[in-house]
């Protein structure tokens, strides 16, 4: 390669890097999950045709020390089953195989970090572990992995963010891996300052509730009816109902439509004190 051509390498490179850039910090989408499948779309621009992007959003329950997943989200251009069954394994964890820890990342304090597969998991290991397989046997092979750790109310979480390759010959070269590091280190960022304080908020709204109240909270916020809601939860209407009375006064609030717009668009942290003197607010009927 002569010195011009590495310059048009670069360039090229620096080009993809603004416009995906671009495109995720003009994303206006309202939820985490929407909002991040857009940005694996752009993602998946830096190397077209080859790759899927998955992103999750990943915390530590503090009781059992097990990951959960708390976002997922995915995109790939073409055929989608090998990348959802991928999502459908993320949501449950992840194979527990002997590279389990490596893959996904440690959590507690730490630096970010961008690696390829061979940085993560060494080619000895990788040829004989389970992930291997499961990875094969779903469409997806090598891979770029970049995980950005964090807190959230005082648990650990991280956002992942992941290429995989669609082709078996695939393989990441050095200049991509720099690239995809410092644009999903924008993407999170973005993301940290859109949805993290929200999120922080939403478990304090969720605090003044009781166990089943905080489930029907969220569904209360989409265009579900309260039958709808009935049926998913398996509860009676007049349980739903009375449980929805009782998040209002919870609340301090009297309509949906101000239950939708204090869920979807909070403005501030809830101040302990006076805002908890009517927490949990039971209702008539289970809890």
């Amino acid at each position: 390669m002569t010195e011009g051509d590495g310059a048009s390498v670069f360039t090229d490179w620096v080009r993809r890097t603004r416009t995906i850039t671009e495109l995720t910090c003009s994303n206006q989408l309202d939820e985490p999950e929407p909002w991040l499948a857009s940005a694996c779309h752009s993602l998946c621009e830096l190397d077209e045709g080859r790759v899927a992007a998955q992103a999750l959003v990943v915390e530590r329950n503090p009781l059992t020390n097990m990951r959960v997943v708390r976002h997922a989200a995915i995109n790939c251009r073409g055929e989608l089953p090998a990348m959802l069954t991928l999502l459908a394994a993320s949501r449950d964890g992840f194979p527990q195989d002997d590279v389990g820890v490596y893959a996904l990342g440690r959590f507690g304090p730490g630096e970010a970090t961008c690696l390829a597969r061979r940085d993560v998991v060494p080619d000895d290991r990788w040829s004989l572990c389970g992930l291997r397989k499961f990875r094969k046997e779903c469409g997806v092979f090598e891979f770029v992995r970049a995980i950005f750790p964090y807190e959230i109310d005082e648990n650990a979480a991280m956002v992942l963010f992941e290429l995989d390759g669609t082709d078996s010959d695939w393989r990441p070269s050095g200049e991509l891996v720099a690239v995809f590091g410092e644009i999903t280190r924008s993407i999170f960022d973005r993301y940290h300052q859109r949805f993290t304080q929200r999120e922080l908020y939403r478990n304090q709204l969720l605090n003044l509730l009781t166990p089943m109240q905080q489930a029907i909270a969220p569904l209360l916020a989409t265009e579900m009816s309260e039958p709808e809601i009935a049926l998913r939860l398996r509860r009676s209407r007049h349980t739903i109902h009375d449980h929805t009375k009782a998040i209002y006064k919870a609340w301090r609030i009297n309509a949906r439509a101000q239950l939708r717009d204090k869920w979807k668009r909070p403005q501030s942290v809830i101040i302990p004190g006076k805002d908890e003197e009517e927490a949990a607010v039971p209702a008539t009927g289970d809890q």
